[in-house]
């Protein structure tokens, strides 16, 4: 069975656009649902970078009440795909420092989404686009195509695996 790690972008985009919680409560069922039939998850990185505001904003409050804790994978776990993901980036020679600071950073959720899924064998839902020639940022998409780690869009991922009333297929 496929197994997903969900990137924060996906909640964000999705509370702030097309599934708000006001009026597509199914989406947000099916992420439920997802879980309790062990197929998707993410990484406790993701929920920090979605709780660390001291506005808590429903999104906040969702994950945090309404996600059991089994939901959020201890990143700890891929430590040693982690140092592999981090050294990769600082030897690829095509980088900003900056942009290796900011992805090497512990607390933020794209390293360790890609070297979790590496390390165990999940697939990545992510809004974040490929951007190979990048300099300034590493993209998330870009790092999973290097670790050979299957990479889906929210659509992408919606359109393989659910049906069109949000129920998995």
């Amino acid at each position: 069975m496929v197994k997903f790690l969900i990137d924060t972008n996906v909640f964000i985009q999705a509370k702030n656009f097309h599934y708000q919680f006001c009026f597509c409560e199914k989406f947000w069922n099916l992420i439920l649902d997802l879980h309790e039939r062990n197929i998707l998850y993410s990484v406790k990185s993701v929920f920090y970078e979605l709780t660390i505001s001291n506005n808590k904003d429903e999104l906040a409050n969702w994950v945090t009440n309404n996600r059991p804790e089994s939901f959020w994978l201890d990143h700890d776990k891929a430590a040693s795909k982690y140092t592999e993901v981090i050294n990769w980036a600082h030897n690829s020679q095509k980088f900003q420092e900056k942009a290796i600071s900011d992805f090497a950073d512990y607390d933020t959720a794209d390293a360790w989404l890609v070297s979790y899924a590496a390390q165990f064998d999940y697939s990545i839902i992510s809004q974040e686009k490929s951007n190979p020639d990048a300099k300034k940022k590493i993209y998330l998409a870009d790092v999973a195509k290097e670790f050979n780690v299957p990479y889906f869009t929210i659509y992408e991922f919606l359109t393989k695996y659910t049906k069109p009333d949000f129920c998995y297929k």
